[in-house]
């Protein structure tokens, strides 16, 4: 009698356990089914960047590695370099975007003013990029290259050395321009560092001096009886 109803316990247990391992056996499917659902149905996500990129780009925090500077450097010069009046709205449109929301309506201006003087002038302009210099004291990119101006009348053209001098940062990935000029001419990189060293080191003095206390600064201070004429 005892041995009889010890078998059908032990039988009662084996039917609900194979029970349990069918629900989990079951929950494993169905689990494997939405993955495979899951994967087959994801969209793939693609990341485009400017072709200019022939190096890894490295970041530390929002300081980035020369190859980004340079690559976003080249990119900015070539594309304002050959703006013309049909291409204007998409130029301006992509490098507003890089500026700093204090600085893009005067760089606006200016992309619109260059394109106003291409069609008083009658002529259209190109720029070939030859060269490109990264000087990482003064954090500036110069691209060098070739300005052609082509006459839309007569088809007659001039070559002269062109050059983009362009300061690159990034903030949370993103391109920023902090500066943007050009020039005729090959780069002016001495004279350019130079200046650029000794207007960052009167700053820095300046800021210094306005953060010290009187009592701080290594200069005489005005004597009472002196400015009472006593």
């Amino acid at each position: 009698m005892f041995s009889k109803s010890k078998s059908i316990k032990s039988w009662s247990q084996s039917v609900s356990h194979a029970g349990i391992m069918n629900q989990i056996a079951l929950a494993l499917t169905v689990a494997v089914i939405v993955l495979i659902f899951m994967v087959m149905s994801k969209k793939e996500t693609v990341i485009v960047v400017p072709p200019t990129f022939n190096e890894e780009i490295t970041f530390v925090g929002n300081q980035a590695s020369e190859a980004y500077k340079t690559g976003w450097g080249l990119f900015t010069a070539n594309l304002a370099g050959n703006i013309s009046e049909r291409n204007q709205a998409f130029v301006v449109d992509t490098l507003r975007k890089m500026f700093r929301a204090k600085d893009a309506d005067n760089f606006e201006h200016q992309l619109q003013a260059q394109v106003d003087a291409l069609k008083v002038r009658g002529v259209r302009e190109s720029f070939t990029s030859l060269d490109l210099i990264y000087n990482s004291d003064v954090d500036l990119v110069w691209v060098y290259g070739d300005k052609k101006t082509v006459s839309t009348r007569t088809g007659a053209s001039t070559t002269q050395k062109w050059t983009y001098e362009i300061r690159i940062t990034a903030s949370n990935g993103m391109p920023k321009i902090d500066h943007f000029s050009q020039y005729s001419g090959a780069p002016e990189t001495r004279s350019r560092v130079k200046a650029i060293k000794e207007a960052n080191a009167d700053k820095a003095e300046r800021q210094e001096g306005e953060q010290l206390k009187p009592d701080d600064l290594d200069v005489p201070l005005p004597d009472d009886s002196i400015k009472d004429n006593k």
